[in-house]
């Protein structure tokens, strides 16, 4: 437990700051600097990181942009060629001037294989005015040509694209979303399977018309059978696709019908998969491992599907990564695998809001969505549209849009380097400082070394003669000059000072002080009622005796605060006496004096067979003191469980006693005193606060004795003659001096310290009068014990063994303070703290006198002995003298 304590040495920062100031130069140079260096190293590093992750997250964020920017254009070029490719075989068509010719449409499928790589999965004319119409689909290895009759029996109907062409115009390409298409084809490997178009090249000429020919008859033979096709009861595999349709005008000025070219989205996820992949365009350098994933939405918030793996490009469509960040409504007509995300995901609607207007941008999260942070693992959500042009002369419509997923640790790397290349640069730095402070502090030192063996040879020798070393710089200069002033002050004066305080001290300490005159001088200045416990006068005693009368004009309860010693119990004895409970009983209990169950036990009391060892029954202080007065001393002491007992019973004036049942009146004053503050308590969650504001209804301060001195003589007086009636010592008197020396003691322990101190005086006094020598204030004791010991036993005059020049060079450099208790020093040849408070008088503060003491030390005028109490500041030269 004392290594959390503030007094132990590592944690003291009086100990710490004392060290400091006695340590070398070199330490303080060590200690100042290296952590000012190391500070500045750590905020310069962590300023440079800060900036730099602010910059690698703008690339970071940048490199997003771009390459969700050239995701979409991937999209938009390849939704172009798409039409364009529709509107060239629409060209060609009309160019022909000849009826349509499915022969003509395959040769455009296997020609756009060739020469584009796309592999279209519909190819259809729709006619308007009631001709063939022509629809064929593509697979892996085959193309199949559905007849006139069973175009009607594909899902979605092709037919039902009339409402979405009537309205357009010669040069224009409608496009839809995502279907899913079922066709009434048996046999036909499924076209959804991707790169399939790429695997078995076909390429136009006769061997083309021939197969072509045997699909066609193998179509109509399959259409004639009604067990077979969508009829049939058989379950096709489903097609996801998107169709982009034309109207179709050959020679007229009017559309003959419209034509439609599908393409599977499959080969759309494709694009996805690329840009995600090391075979990326826009690839620009390696990666780390983090997952990163694009995915394709709709303009009504739908998320399609996601990219894969380039080798998983044979899964089927999916959006499980989507939803591992957004939660939601899985499926859509259509599209089972489609997720669209809560409305309570702002961020992403913000982001469909702004692809709706046509704009760009990035969201940028850490974790869970917190805001950016230095060395936080990033997470960027970009976003882009897609727009498809329905003409070249038109605006472009919003198609969709994609978004793209970047995880990066690279702020978080570059964090974790930067911060072992500052390791490094902060422990290569702390030793190149080290060693500059080790050579720089011993060329500095050097001089002022010197000096100080020179001091010490004179302590040593006890000679006091200047100092003559050869001059380095200007301060050490300075502090030799200073030294050899001192000394010769100190030669010149302090044998004639020596005299005569000598002689002053003697003739004055020694006159018998006469208590009765300044006793009949304050009983004049008495003009307050007397009351026969509180002794003394003056505003402070009149103002208390005034709180007194008060109180006991009242039946209220009382709170007296004040230190210890100084007479808390007089206070409530005295407010009992004169008060209308005067005949009634006084009952006193020191809360601190008991622990928590014998406190509440001697409160409270109990009933026979409350516990093991009650075998009577006990009324308890509270009961004790019924109609009368309870003095609670140490209120503060009082644990948790004692106070929340004295909570009810004040509030209610009620007890019960420990194992009864029941509750008793009680009819007592209660008057509390503590030498704590209570408010403090409170602070500090010692002190309950509902229960200071109950016992605070009458407040009555006790001074502190060193705040009325003028009482001391009558205190004195009074005590003087108590101690000499229990000893029969009647006619034992105080000299002067002794006097003076308690008027100038601060009384730390108040009336009752004083009252220890002349009992102890009268006890140890052999003859009529007591002198200033015998009163022993604080740790005098063992000052006069170390004092004889070094002197055989004999008292001796310390200032006859230095020489007048000597004197007068110390006491040239001291404060006023230090000149003035020099001359007991020399004299007594030791002091202690409290003594050299009362030599120098005017309340001089404890840490004043610490203060004026240590200086001494550090001059090399004393030496300090002991600890705590009996800590005792010696002549230097002492030891040497005495031998």
């Amino acid at each position: 437990m004392r290594i959390i304590r503030y007094d132990y040495p590592l944690f003291n920062l009086s100990v710490m700051r004392r060290g400091l100031k006695t340590s070398r130069l070199r330490t303080k140079l060590l200690v100042a600097l290296i952590p000012s260096v190391v500070f500045i190293l750590i905020l310069t590093g962590y300023i440079t990181m800060w900036f730099s992750s602010k910059f690698l997250t703008e690339a970071l964020r940048r490199n997003v942009q771009t390459q969700t920017a050239a995701l979409a254009h991937e999209f938009e070029t390849f939704l172009t060629q798409c039409k364009e490719d529709l509107l060239i075989i629409s060209q060609r068509l009309s160019i022909s001037q000849s009826s349509i010719a499915s022969s003509d449409m395959v040769h455009f499928l296997e020609a756009r294989k060739n020469v584009r790589g796309i592999a279209y999965s519909e190819l259809g004319y729709i006619s308007l005015k009631g001709e063939e119409h022509i629809f064929i689909i593509a697979g892996v290895n085959d193309v199949s040509v559905i007849p006139t009759a069973d175009i009607t029996m594909i899902r979605p109907s092709p037919l039902i694209l009339f409402d979405h062409v009537k309205e357009l115009k010669k040069g224009e390409v409608w496009v839809s979303d995502i279907l899913e298409a079922v066709y009434p084809v048996n046999g036909l490997s499924n076209p959804a399977i991707p790169d399939s178009a790429v695997n078995t090249p076909t390429t136009p000429g006769p061997d083309l018309d021939n197969r072509l020919d045997k699909s066609i008859r193998a179509s109509s033979a399959g259409a004639g059978l009604k067990g077979e096709g969508l009829g049939g009861g058989e379950k096709k595999e489903p097609v996801r696709i998107i169709r982009f349709v034309t109207p179709y005008f050959g020679g007229d000025a009017s559309p003959e019908g419209f034509l439609l070219l599908s393409i599977d989205v499959y080969r759309l996820r494709e694009i996805l998969s690329l840009f995600n992949s090391p075979r990326s365009p826009v690839y620009a350098f390696a990666r780390s491992p983090e997952v990163r994933y694009s995915y394709l939405f709709d303009k009504e918030g739908w998320v399609l599907f996601q990219s894969e793996e380039m080798q998983g490009a044979g899964k089927h469509l999916a959006t499980d990564l989507v939803r591992s960040e957004f939660s939601g409504v899985c499926g859509r007509p259509g599209l089972d695998c489609a997720f669209k995300p809560d409305s309570v995901h702002r961020e992403y609607w913000k982001m469909m809001d702004n692809v709706r207007n046509g704009k760009q941008g990035l969201i940028e999260m850490t974790g869970g969505g917190n805001h950016f942070k230095v060395w936080s693992s990033l997470h960027f959500h970009g976003y882009a549209p897609i727009r498809f042009k329905v003409a070249s002369d038109h605006k472009p419509v919003l198609f969709g849009g994609v978004g793209l997923v970047d995880r990066s640790k690279l702020t978080l790397l570059a964090g974790y380097r930067q911060i072992d290349v500052m390791f490094v640069i902060t422990l290569l730095t702390i030793i190149i400082i080290s060693l500059l402070i080790f050579g720089l502090s011993r060329i500095i030192t050097r001089p002022i070394l010197d000096l100080a063996a020179a001091v010490n040879d004179i302590q040593e020798t006890g000679k006091l003669q200047e100092i003559t070393l050869p001059d380095h710089d200007d301060e050490s200069s300075s502090l030799k000059n200073a030294i050899n002033k001192m000394v010769a002050t100190l030669r010149a004066q302090i044998e004639e000072i020596r005299i005569k305080d000598e002689r002053i001290r003697i003739e004055s300490q020694r006159e018998k002080a006469r208590l009765e005159e300044e006793v009949n001088v304050l009983k004049k200045r008495l003009q307050s009622r007397d009351i026969e416990e509180i002794i003394g006068s003056g505003p402070l005693m009149d103002a208390l005796k005034a709180d007194i009368f008060k109180a006991a004009s009242v039946d209220a309860d009382v709170l007296i605060i004040g230190e210890t010693g100084t007479g808390k119990q007089l206070v409530a004895e005295a407010i009992h006496n004169y008060s209308g409970r005067a005949e009634k009983e006084f009952v006193s209990i020191n809360c601190g004096a008991l622990d928590e169950n014998l406190l509440l036990d001697t409160l409270f009391g109990h009933v026979k067979g409350a516990f093991t060892e009650a075998r009577a029954d006990r009324k308890g202080a509270f009961l004790a003191a019924h109609g009368g007065t309870l003095f609670l001393d140490e209120i503060g002491t009082a644990s948790p469980r004692v106070q929340q007992a004295l909570l009810r019973t004040i509030s209610s004036r009620k007890i019960k006693p420990l194992g009864s049942d029941s509750e008793i009146d009680v009819d007592v004053r209660l008057i509390n005193a503590t030498n704590v503050d209570l408010k403090e308590l409170i602070q500090k969650r010692m002190f309950r606060e509902d229960l200071y504001y109950r016992l605070e209804v009458l407040t009555i301060p006790t001074p502190a004795l060193r705040n009325h001195k003028d009482n001391i003589p009558v205190l004195v007086g009074y005590f003087l003659k108590q101690a000499g009636r229990l000893m029969n010592k009647r006619d034992v008197g105080l000299s002067k001096g002794a006097l003076e020396k308690m008027k100038n003691y601060h009384w730390p322990g108040n009336v009752r310290e004083l009252m220890n101190c002349v009992t102890r005086a009268v006890a140890m006094a052999e003859g009529p009068l007591i002198y200033a020598d015998d009163i022993r204030l604080g740790g005098e004791e063992s000052v006069a014990l170390s004092k004889q010991s070094l002197t055989g036993g004999q008292p001796e005059t310390y200032m006859a063994r230095f020489p007048t020049e000597m004197i007068q060079d110390v006491s040239s450099e001291l404060n006023v303070r230090q000149r003035t208790a020099i001359h007991f020093i020399l004299d007594k040849g030791n002091i202690t703290r409290a003594k050299y408070q009362e030599v120098v008088g005017n309340n001089l503060p404890s840490r004043t006198a610490l203060y004026d003491l240590q200086d001494l030390v550090a001059r090399g005028v004393l030496r300090k002995a002991g600890r705590g109490p009996a800590t005792c500041y010696y002549l230097a030269e002492l030891p040497d003298i005495s031998g």
